[in-house]
């Protein structure tokens, strides 16, 4: 009866870690897709219900939670790793706001098409954080009153 020599068993062991860290890379990759969607969808949400509550009062609200208070949102979203509200600015007169979020992701398609509005206090750069962490890229998006 023969067994499995010792650099037969090394080959096999070195194959599966092989696979294993090439699906665990996969797999962080599809989380961090995921949190970054998520995070752009809710940017939607809240700056369709900004939309709404300007047409309603002709200003934008000085926080978010005005929109939970007076039922445009269900709640103020948060980010899904940091735990962190999204980053909201308005004008001194509510005419126009900021809205930023941190993605994870520096290839993430949103990134070509946001407002990079770096004269808000949002930092804006799609290379660095909306606060400035430099691990993340900073989607932000902006919107005057019609």
């Amino acid at each position: 009866m023969r067994g499995f020599t010792l650099m037969e068993l090394l080959v096999i062991l070195a194959a599966v870690g092989l696979l294993s860290s090439i699906s665990l890379t996969s797999l962080v990759n599809a989380r961090i897709e995921a949190r970054d969607s998520k995070r752009i969808i809710e940017v939607a949400d809240v700056s369709r219900a900004l939309q709404r509550y300007a047409e309603d009062h002709a200003i934008y609200p000085v926080t978010l939670e005005t929109l939970v208070a007076q039922a445009y949102l269900s709640e103020v979203p948060e980010d899904p790793r940091l735990n962190e509200p999204f980053i909201y600015k308005t004008t001194r007169d509510g005419s126009r706001y900021y809205l930023g979020v941190n993605l994870e992701s520096s290839t993430a398609a949103a990134l070509l098409s946001d407002s990079d509005a770096v004269r808000t206090g949002i930092n804006g750069t799609d290379t660095s954080g909306c606060r400035r962490e430099f691990r993340y890229h900073c989607y932000d998006t902006s919107r005057l009153i019609p």
